[in-house]
Formats: C-alpha cells, sequence, structure tokens
C-alpha cells in the first residue's frame, strides 16, 4: 500500500491515482477514524454515542485507532 493515504488503480487504459478509494469501505477502512470525511464522523460518532465534536476530542487525545477511542469513552472519559 502506498504512504500517505493515496491508492493508484492501475487499468489497461490509463493509471488512476485517488486520495481516498471509496470503493474500499471493508475492514481496512475501518481500522483508522478519519477526521476528514464526514461519513466516517457520522458512522463512528453513532457507535461509540457520541457527537462529531466529542469524536474529534477523543482522536485528538488518543489517537484514530477505534479501539482506543472505544477504550477511552468506556472509562468515562467522556
Amino acid at each position: 500500500m502506498p504512504a500517505f493515504g493515496i491508492t493508484v488503480v492501475f487499468t489497461p487504459a490509463k493509471t488512476i491515482i485517488m486520495s481516498d478509494n471509496k470503493m474500499n469501505i471493508g475492514g481496512a477502512d475501518r481500522r483508522r477514524i478519519s477526521l476528514t470525511e464526514d461519513y466516517e464522523l457520522r458512522y463512528w460518532a453513532n457507535k461509540f454515542g457520541v457527537s462529531r465534536d466529542e469524536l474529534k476530542e477523543v482522536v485528538r487525545q488518543v489517537g484514530d485507532n477505534p479501539q482506543a477511542v472505544e477504550d477511552y469513552l468506556k472509562a468515562g472519559n467522556k
């Protein structure tokens, strides 16, 4: 996987460079929380039962790992 979140797709006719492959919504996309994508904020805020602003603050404190965010919130650190 290329660094810095850049996806390169090779097709017979051309090469496509994408910063975020919206077709890749499986497990790999769920290993990190992106604060720059509205749909990710919506998903994770709903999953953890917090507001988007609360989610952003927690991610700033503990990082973008969903397990770290969940552990932090379960410990009562809202």
